[in-house]
């Protein structure tokens, strides 16, 4: 089975001989979010270990403190202790209630239902 993740989006436009696009007049197409497919799931935890291995974590720090002209310490410090790496429940309640309060002041459309696997 394909995973969905890697289907496009959308079908090719194409120009009929009137000169309209096919796509402008196409039925919208479901936007599949990434995390829907196990595959793509593993491979951005796989991504995530592998960035905070304490060498690659090290290498990551030591790359951005020079490119941002910041000290390795303040890097080092944002990475291990001001990036939450794990969607728990209390990180996902919290995303729902983002979503919520957006569209309750009119700043965001009504969020879907976040599902996970």
């Amino acid at each position: 089975m394909t995973c969905p993740a890697t289907r496009p989006v959308a079908p090719p436009a194409h120009t009929s001989s009137n000169g309209e696009n096919s796509r402008q007049r196409s039925s919208p197409h479901r936007i599949l979010c990434a995390i829907s497919c196990p595959a793509i799931a593993e491979v951005f935890k796989k991504s995530r270990d592998h960035g905070m291995s304490p060498k690659n974590l090290e290498a990551i720090a030591q790359e951005w403190a020079l490119r941002l002209s910041i000290s390795l310490e303040a890097v080092r410090t944002y990475l291990t202790h001001h990036i939450h790496y794990y969607l728990d429940p209390p990180c996902l309640e919290g995303l729902q209630l983002y979503y919520q309060l957006g569209a309750e002041v009119g700043a965001l459309p009504r969020a879907p239902e976040l599902r996970f696997v």
